[in-house]
């Protein structure tokens, strides 16, 4: 009988599935049959087949014909060895399969790129990291122009890369993702990078390195820089929102005036600048008493008591002193400045001059006056 994709499929999965052709074994449990099809099982191994299989993410696929294939130190495993695939020529194709149905039941995504020639190694990296939780969305790339294609093609998590290989090498790796200005952590796992090598690798820009020989350090490294780069990512985040607002606060026209419980004033944008005709310089960490004539002292130890009491002060009209010493009515919001944990340590003012706004309530007030004088001079 002929096995076609669905069936390598099933296999892969580990499904109850007997096909009375060959000796196959997944998981440990062997399917009994006879016959030999190896040629079937080599021409269903092709990237065709596996396209068509790429929605399986792992479970992986032994034959044995007729016997257990020997042990080998550098690739015996639990589940089984790849020299019993590789006799089927196999080896990729059951190790992406392998590698990817996993993902499928898996929690934690992780999307890593891997930059290795080795598929062998890039199994065992995978593996190590579905053993720790991590569903493994993974690409194996192995030349500066495929790194290249994979960085501009879609987000990676991580980046994890050998150091040595025929047509490409951790180095030259390394100075393609630090050209690419992306921030995902950068782990070299090599089986032949010296110590010191691997210290100038790390002062070069890379995150950590881990040798192939002591695979069990990768995992712990991972979470370290993952959870290194969250925190990288929300700090940039931060920034950006500070920036953002501190934008809009330099550029507003309104006078905004940060000062503490004491009245030391600790920010001054570019609208009090016009306003009061300070410059930041000259106001930064001065009392903002400075502004207040001296017929309303009690105004600014009134206002603060009140922010303290965690009063927001809504359309507050006064007049403040200009440098030149001039007057200019304002109408002015006011309200508390937290800090992380709640507790207020200062206030935050916006204040617009109502100058106009108030001489033209004056005129219009003279005129209402002068219409009534005129009307009760002009009665009998």
């Amino acid at each position: 009988m002929r096995l076609e994709a669905q069936d390598l499929a099933r296999l892969a999965l580990g499904l109850d599935f007997k096909r009375t052709a060959a000796h196959f074994a997944i998981g440990g449990k062997p399917l009994l049959g006879h016959a030999c099809v190896d040629s079937q099982l080599k021409g269903l191994a092709t990237e065709r087949t596996l396209n068509c299989l790429g929605h399986f993410h792992s479970g992986l696929l032994y034959h044995r014909v007729g016997h257990r294939a020997p042990r080998r130190s550098a690739l015996c495993f639990e589940f089984g060895v790849l020299s019993g695939l590789r006799s089927l020529n196999l080896t990729a194709s059951a190790l992406w399969i392998r590698m990817r149905l996993t993902s499928m039941v898996m929690p934690n995504p992780l999307r890593v790129l891997i930059i290795e020639d080795s598929v062998d190694d890039t199994f065992f990296i995978v593996r190590e990291l579905q053993r720790a939780g991590y569903n493994v969305d993974f690409e194996r790339v192995e030349t500066p122009a495929g790194m290249q294609s994979a960085l501009q093609g879609r987000t990676w998590d991580l980046i994890i890369s050998d150091f040595s290989m025929p047509r490409f090498g951790g180095a030259a790796a390394l100075a393609l993702y630090l050209q690419s200005g992306q921030d995902m952590p950068f782990i070299l796992v090599s089986g032949t990078m010296g110590e010191e090598i691997a210290v100038e690798m790390v002062k070069a820009g890379a995150h950590h390195y881990v040798m192939k020989d002591n695979l069990a350090k990768l995992v712990p490294a991972v979470s370290r820089e993952l959870q290194a780069a969250e925190q990288r990512r929300i700090y940039r985040e931060i920034e950006a929102a500070q920036a953002y607002l501190a934008s809009i606060v330099s550029s507003c026209h309104d006078a905004i005036i940060g000062k503490t419980l004491q009245g030391i004033v600790v920010s001054w944008n570019s609208g009090a600048e016009k306003l009061y005709g300070y410059t930041a310089e000259e106001m930064l960490g001065q009392s903002f008493t400075r502004l207040i004539p001296q017929y309303r002292p009690e105004e600014l130890a009134e206002t603060m008591d009140r922010i303290r009491n965690n009063e927001q002060i809504e359309q507050l009209e006064t007049v403040r002193l200009r440098k030149d010493g001039t007057p200019v009515e304002v109408s002015v919001v006011i309200s508390a400045i937290k800090d992380r944990n709640g507790q207020i340590i200062g206030a935050s003012s916006v204040s617009r001059d109502i100058s106009l706004r108030k001489q033209e309530e004056n005129e219009r007030l003279a005129l209402i006056q002068e219409l009534t004088a005129a009307l009760s001079h002009s009665r009998p």
